[in-house]
């Protein structure tokens, strides 16, 4: 089985902003038999520099359904709600996986109860923001140092900011490197709907 099998928008990374509770994924199965999917998650820490699992039920969502059998064409609705909002950001790893079940046994991938399964997944990456997210900040030694609630981007772009130059995503109480402090450069930092400048080298 391809992933032609089911059908739904997935992206790598999903962000929940402050504002919001609930998160909703599509899946229709586009397959010529039956077909059971189903949606787990677990919390872990930031996903983009090799994460560790915290909690493997991720206790704090609530995922509904959490397995339904789909007809070819059919579609479900897979609904992932926070339980509680906190101050500070959380990260949860997604897998909708799939399989069918076949009644007949073949010679290949054949179980003794006569069924066949072809595995299917897909995953991403849920960042729920912190209820009221804040960029805060320290710079020591040309070194920026992320006390944000939270993830934030980090961009030093030149010719006094028309010239796009280095993006980087900075984790939670994580440090980057800043440029030289010459050479006209506009320094910000984004998180959500905030951007700040932290330094011109152009005034």
């Amino acid at each position: 089985m391809t992933q032609s099998a089911m059908a739904m928008q997935l992206p790598p990374l999903i962000e929940m902003n402050n504002f919001e509770s609930e998160v909703t994924l599509p899946v229709k199965n586009t397959s010529k038999v039956d077909m059971s999917f189903r949606l787990t998650a677990q919390e872990t820490t930031f996903p983009m520099q090799g994460y560790r699992v915290l909690d493997s039920e991720a206790s704090d969502l609530n995922i509904s359904p959490g397995s339904v059998t789909l007809k070819p064409g059919q579609e479900v609705f897979f609904h992932i709600v926070v339980k509680d909002k906190v101050k500070y950001e959380r990260y949860f790893h997604l897998r909708i996986s799939g399989k069918q079940e076949v009644i007949e046994s073949t010679p290949m991938n054949a179980r003794a109860n006569g069924s066949i399964n072809f595995p299917l997944q897909v995953d991403s990456n849920l960042i729920v923001r912190a209820i009221r997210p804040e960029i805060r900040y320290e710079i020591k030694a040309r070194r920026f140092h992320n006390l944000s609630d939270g993830y934030v981007v980090l961009m030093q772009d030149g010719n006094c900011g028309k010239a796009r130059g280095q993006t980087q995503v900075v984790a939670q109480n994580q440090w980057a490197e800043l440029a030289p402090k010459y050479g006209r450069l506009v320094i910000s930092v984004g998180m959500t709907d905030q951007i700040k400048v932290i330094e011109n080298q152009c005034l």
